[in-house]
């Protein structure tokens, strides 16, 4: 925490956390130690806290006005309290709030006699998104789902329209790339089962059937992921976790060339994948689609 002489230049709604019991050394321990505080005050009406996405200007008053103002700043080389006269300083956050975990990094700068806090805050995946995957290698991925629930997307849908309702979210569609992952699909679409059209649909992921491999679909190299195309970049290219209903060389129609999870799954398993029609022209129609994109951090 920095001391500075000053005192805020108003106080800005809502109103800062107050603490009327509470001394100064205490005041600023309390900000020290709330995460989201990077401004503390204590005035005639006690301990005032201030979060980043509220915190107020600061004007540079003089020792003998009386005023101090404690900035939670850190020295960005090494993690200790920044040197010199403290006119700048910069500050880092790492909070979770009801969704996603949040990285905010934020700027102390002191302008002629005024000193103001800008912020870039960072969701690990955008509020929208149904929910982020951990992985394995320490990665982290989000997770979203196109339903008649949340977005405005044509239920059933193809293929085509599936990668751009994807895109639309900034994502691609989903690739089954980790052994839990079906898993994760499954109480995804399951979440919003009722808001879809019928208990029995298709679920739309990435993978279509390359033209080459459409008359010989149960080739060995049409049967494996070379012979399909991915829209995802991050798509680790092995059919390892596709629990297949039959196999990757199924095309009992014309049209069957896409890859799709199958609801419902049996009682206590994940969906498996089969390849279906890329249009609308299924008995059973896509109602749903699975979106993947890689986690801001």
């Amino acid at each position: 925490m920095m001391l500075v002489y000053g005192k805020p230049a108003a106080f800005v709604n809502p109103a800062p956390i107050l603490n009327k019991t509470i001394v100064w050394s205490e005041c600023i321990q309390a900000c020290y130690d709330y995460v989201k505080c990077v401004v503390a005050y204590q005035n005639s009406t006690g301990c005032n806290l201030f979060t980043y996405d509220y915190a107020p200007t600061v004007k540079k008053t003089t020792e003998s006005d009386g005023f101090v103002v404690a900035f939670k700043a850190i020295n960005t080389v090494n993690g200790g309290c920044p040197g010199g006269d403290f006119t700048n300083a910069k500050g880092f956050i790492y909070y979770i709030p009801v969704f996603f975990e949040v990285q905010v990094w934020y700027n102390i700068t002191l302008t002629g006699s005024t000193w103001k806090i800008s912020y870039d805050e960072i969701p690990r995946c955008p509020p929208s998104y149904f929910q982020h995957i951990d992985n394995p290698d320490g990665t982290h991925t989000c997770l979203q789902v196109l339903a008649p629930a949340n977005v405005t997307f044509p239920h059933p849908g193809s293929y085509s329209e599936a990668v751009a309702g994807c895109k639309s979210f900034g994502a691609t569609l989903a690739t089954i790339d980790y052994p839990y992952y079906a898993g994760w699909f499954t109480y995804a679409i399951q979440s919003y089962i009722n808001k879809f059209k019928a208990p029995e649909f298709y679920v739309r992921i990435d993978g279509i059937r390359k033209k080459a491999c459409q008359s010989t679909p149960k080739t060995a190299a049409c049967m494996s992921t070379s012979g399909f195309d991915f829209t995802s970049t991050s798509f680790k290219g092995s059919f390892d976790n596709y629990n297949f209903t039959t196999n990757s060389g199924a095309r009992v129609e014309s049209d069957d060339d896409c890859l799709v999870m199958v609801y419902p799954p049996a009682t206590g398993q994940s969906m498996k994948v089969d390849v279906k029609s890329c249009s609308v022209n299924n008995k059973l129609q896509a109602y749903g689609v699975l979106c993947l994109r890689k986690a801001a951090f």
